[in-house]
C-alpha cells in the first residue's frame, strides 16, 4: 500500500482529526498512520482550546464580547478573535436573560464625577460624541427603524422624495397588526401595497398579520437589544425601553 501524499494526509487530518479515525477510514492500524505522519513531518492534530459550539453558546447568551470573554477568563479582544475564527458575526436573534443585565452605579464613585443617564449614553454613542448634555442638538445614526400598519403612508412619502433605495435594509423592520382588517377597505389596500413594496425590495425583516402584536413580535425575534437607539412610527415605541433600549416615536 502506498504512503498517502502530504497534502492527502493534511486533508484527512483536517477532516478526521485523529490517527485512529484516519486508520479506520484506510483500514490500517493507528501506528501506521502515525508513521506516515512522521515521514511527512506532520504534527498530531491540535484541538482548539474553545470549540465552535462553546463560542456560539456564549455569544448567544451574552451578545457581548467583553462579558462572554469574562466567562472564559479572556479579554474582550480575545473572545472577538475566537468569534472571527469560527465566522460567528451575526448578532444573536433571541434575547437571553444575561443580555438584559445593566451595570448599577457604584456607591463608592467620586461625588464630583459626572453621572450620565442611559439616554445620554446611548445618544452619545450613536452620535459619535464622548458625551451629550441636555439641550444639545446631535446627529444620530439609529440602530433600527421600525414601522407598523402606517407603513403605507411612509411608503408614499418615501416615493415622493424620489429615492428608491435603502442604505441598510437590515436596519428596517416592518410588522403589521395581529389581525386582518376585515371590513376596512382602506387598510386592506394599504396592506396590499405594503406587501408589494416588501416583495419588490426583497425585505427580510417583515412580519405579516397573524403573528402577534407587532411590538411583541419585534422583541421576541431579537431585533431590539439593550443599548440600541430605535426610531419607530408608533406612539407605543417607548415600550422597547423594557430591554434597556432608547426608543423614540416618530408619528
Amino acid at each position: 500500500m502506498r504512503i498517502p501524499r502530504k497534502k492527502e494526509l493534511l486533508e484527512l487530518q483536517k477532516k478526521y482529526r485523529t490517527d485512529k479515525r484516519i486508520g479506520e477510514v484506510y483500514g490500517v492500524p493507528t501506528r501506521l498512520v502515525t508513521y506516515w505522519r512522521s515521514k511527512k513531518k506532520i504534527g498530531s492534530y491540535s484541538f482548539p482550546k474553545y470549540t465552535e459550539d462553546k463560542i456560539q453558546e456564549l455569544w448567544e447568551r451574552f451578545g457581548d464580547d467583553g462579558r462572554a470573554g469574562d466567562e472564559l477568563g479572556i479579554s474582550k479582544a480575545g473572545f472577538r478573535q475566537w468569534r472571527r475564527k469560527y465566522n460567528i458575526n451575526q448578532r444573536p436573534r433571541q434575547l437571553k436573560l444575561e443580555q438584559l443585565e445593566l451595570a448599577l452605579i457604584d456607591g463608592n464613585h467620586r461625588k464630583n464625577s459626572r453621572h450620565e443617564t442611559i439616554i445620554e449614553k446611548i445618544l452619545a454613542k450613536r452620535s459619535g460624541l464622548r458625551k451629550v448634555d441636555i439641550g444639545d442638538v446631535v446627529n444620530v445614526d439609529p440602530d433600527l427603524l421600525i414601522s407598523f400598519d402606517n407603513t403605507g403612508e411612509i411608503i408614499r412619502y418615501f416615493n415622493d422624495i424620489g429615492d428608491g433605495r435603502f442604505s441598510d435594509p437590515e436596519k428596517c423592520v416592518i410588522a403589521l397588526d395581529y389581525k386582518s382588517p376585515k371590513g376596512d377597505g382602506n387598510k386592506s389596500y394599504s396592506h396590499k401595497a405594503i406587501r408589494e413594496f416588501i416583495r419588490k425590495r426583497k425585505f427580510k425583516n417583515f412580519y405579516d398579520i397573524g403573528q402577534g402584536i407587532p411590538q411583541q413580535v419585534v422583541l421576541e425575534n431579537g431585533h431590539v437589544l439593550p443599548g440600541q437607539l430605535i426610531l419607530a412610527s408608533d406612539s407605543q415605541a417607548s415600550a422597547f425601553g423594557c430591554v434597556g433600549a432608547l426608543s423614540i416615536a416618530i408619528t
